[in-house]
């Protein structure tokens, strides 16, 4: 965690990489990677930021595809903001892709 005692400001980064690993029966490797940064500064509820980025791939041989996923998390003094995307790739080819912006009500929360 960074704590900005100036700005009264906290960051927190969370890395969750397990890496590549083979599967030989099925001659298949997969990674996975998760990062999430969240940050606020004290007794300012709107501050509150949340983002987290989803990467994970297959291959075998020359197939390859991957996936991508992304959130935002914000707030303010009426709604929660929720801001997604998610891809797809097969090879260099974006085969998929979405995207969400959603707003929340707080309700008293």
């Amino acid at each position: 965690m960074i704590r900005n005692l100036a700005k009264d400001e906290s960051r927190l980064e969370i890395i969750n990489d397990e890496g590549v690993y083979r599967l030989d029966d099925i001659n298949l490797e997969i990674a996975a990677k998760v990062v999430e940064n969240d940050a606020f500064a004290d007794d300012d509820y709107t501050s509150l930021r949340g983002e987290t980025q989803w990467v994970r791939w297959f291959k075998r041989g020359e197939w390859q595809v991957r996936t991508v996923a992304r959130t935002i998390l914000t707030s303010d003094t009426a709604h929660r903001h929720l801001r997604a995307e998610l891809d797809a790739w097969e090879g260099e080819s974006r085969i998929f892709s979405r995207s969400w912006d959603e707003h929340i009500p707080r309700d008293l929360v």
